[in-house]
Parts: structure tokens; sequence; C-alpha cells
């Protein structure tokens, strides 16, 4: 009998040049509640002749990518395509985008 079962999943735009580099998702965690079983990336990096893991929360991940394809043109359909994503995710992270650039437009606004 299991008390956690993780998966480990290749973010969509993983190259293999950057060594290890995955989605850790916890699908079953008895006694582990809330923002402790989101998904998260893990990242081994190495600088001055040290390895170091990071990590990032997998929405933040996502983020960064719908926000690049969206640069580019990309309908929603398309970048949940492209992401391995849910459109109705998509496009959630789409409304926070844009909510968000226009507070940081009205930010600017209010400072001049």
């Amino acid at each position: 009998m299991l008390d956690s079962s993780f998966c480990l999943r290749r973010p969509s735009d993983h190259s293999a040049t950057e060594g290890a580099r995955f989605e850790v998702h916890i699908e079953k965690a008895r006694g582990i509640h809330g923002e402790l079983v989101l998904p998260f990336e893990a990242r081994l990096e190495t600088g001055d002749g040290k390895a170091a893991w990071s990590m990032k929360d997998v929405e933040d991940a996502d983020r960064l990518r719908v926000v690049a394809l969206l640069a580019t043109g990309m309908t929603v359909r398309e970048i949940a395509e492209e992401i391995g994503i849910g459109k109705s995710v998509v496009h959630r992270l789409k409304q926070r985008i844009e909510r968000e650039a226009k507070q940081a437009a009205a930010d600017q606004d209010e400072g001049e």
C-alpha cells in the first residue's frame, strides 16, 4: 500500500541539451494537502563547478510559455496543443496575463 505516488513528466518545450529538467506531479499523497501537492518543475543547474536543483511552479512555467507563444500570434487552441495543457487553462492564463498587463500600464500612468 503506497502513501505517495509521484509522476515525472518532460515539459513540452524540453530539449535534450538542457539535461535534467522535468515536472513533478504528485498523484497520491496521504496526509499532504493544499499547496504542498501542486505540481512543480525541477531543473538541475550547474555553475562554478557545483550542481544545484532549482524549482518553480508548473503554472509559472506554463505562464511563461503562454506569454512567449501569444507573442508569436498563436491561438489559444494552438498553444494548448503545443504545450499539452487544456484550452481552458490556456484561456485562464491568457486572461490573467492581459489583466496584469493592463494593471501594469495603469500603475505606470499613475506614476507619471
